[in-house]
């Protein structure tokens, strides 16, 4: 729900086709003969605030989007090495200072 797309993408939209490549059933694209990568890789390539095309089935018809691309909003902070959390968990509990 933090993505870009979350606001263009609809629930029983199918991904036709990313970046010019069309993607399978399973989420992957042919690069070569018969090696197949997931379509997160094509996502992965562009850099911050580029945009990346989109072929969606939405209800039978095919539409075409750009979506900008951008990093994800984390929803724990990250942690660094020797540095105290600011969150600790306990038997799937999360406690945070308020």
């Amino acid at each position: 729900p933090t993505a870009p797309a979350a606001a263009l993408l609809r629930t029983g939209d199918v991904l036709v086709e990313l970046d010019g490549h069309a993607i399978a059933n399973d989420g992957s694209f042919a690069i070569g003969g018969q090696e197949r990568l997931s379509f997160a890789h094509l996502i992965h390539l562009k850099f911050a605030h580029q945009t990346i095309g989109l072929r969606v089935l939405r209800a039978g018809e095919e539409l075409e989007l750009e979506v900008p691309v951008r990093p994800l909003q984390r929803l724990i902070p990250p942690t660094a090495y020797d540095e105290p959390l600011p969150y600790f968990i306990y038997a799937g509990l999360v406690f945070v200072p308020f």
